[in-house]
C-alpha cells in the first residue's frame, strides 16, 4: 500500500541569501511500511547519517505565497 505525504521545508540557503524565508514543498507518494520495516529503516538512516531534509530538498518546488506568511 502507498500512501502520499507532503512536505513543506525551508530553504536555508536562499533564506539567508534574499534576507527572508522561503519554503519549500513536495508531495511524494511513499511506500507504506510495517513497524518493524520503519524500526529498522530508521536505524539504517541514522547509521548512515542520512538527511531526509537533502533528499526531499532537490524534488521539492519553491512556494510562491507560503500558507502562513502574514
Amino acid at each position: 500500500m502507498r500512501d502520499y505525504r507532503y512536505i513543506y521545508l525551508i530553504d536555508t540557503g536562499m533564506s539567508h541569501a534574499l534576507g527572508k524565508m522561503v519554503f519549500k514543498e513536495e508531495f511524494r507518494n511513499i511506500l507504506c511500511l510495517p513497524d518493524k520495516l520503519i524500526k529498522k529503516s530508521r536505524k539504517e538512516v541514522w547509521r548512515n547519517n542520512e538527511s531526509v531534509y537533502e533528499q526531499s530538498f532537490g524534488r521539492a518546488l519553491t512556494v510562491r505565497k507560503p500558507f502562513d506568511d502574514v
